[in-house]
This record gives C-alpha cells, sequence and structure tokens, in this order.
C-alpha cells in the first residue's frame, strides 16, 4: 500500500507498506527467473540476498503502485 503525505516543509513522502512475507514471495520468484536465466545463458548474473532485494522491491512497487496512489 502507498501512502504520501506533505511534511511541514511541504515536502511529499511516500511510504510503502507491504509485508515480509510478500517480499519473501517475490524474492523467491525473482531467485527462480534468475536461476533460470543464469542455466540459459553465458552471462551469470549473481543472485542478491534477502536485504539486498528489498530496495529493488520496493522500487518495483512505488513504480508499479505509486502513480495510482499519488495522482
Amino acid at each position: 500500500m502507498v501512502y504520501t503525505r506533505k511534511s511541514s516543509k511541504n515536502i511529499e513522502a511516500t511510504m510503502i507498506l507491504y509485508t515480509e512475507k510478500q517480499l519473501q514471495t517475490a524474492y523467491i520468484v525473482y531467485v527462480r527467473k534468475l536461476h533460470e536465466y543464469n542455466l540459459s545463458s553465458d552471462i551469470y548474473v549473481e543472485i542478491p540476498t534477502l536485504e539486498e532485494f528489498r530496495p529493488m522491491y520496493e522500487a518495483e512497487m512505488e513504480l508499479e503502485y505509486g502513480d495510482d496512489f499519488l495522482h
């Protein structure tokens, strides 16, 4: 879920709320697809840890859902 609010300095802040279960599910799907890619490609992409994946997930959530709630 995306929440926005204006601070006292008139700066808009966005907060994305998600559960750890949602993050873990997305991580498993991502790792499986990345593993499949690595098996079929000459280029190896290192698999991130869950904590390295977290900012990627949050950025994707902002791109996917942010505009629906912000405008």
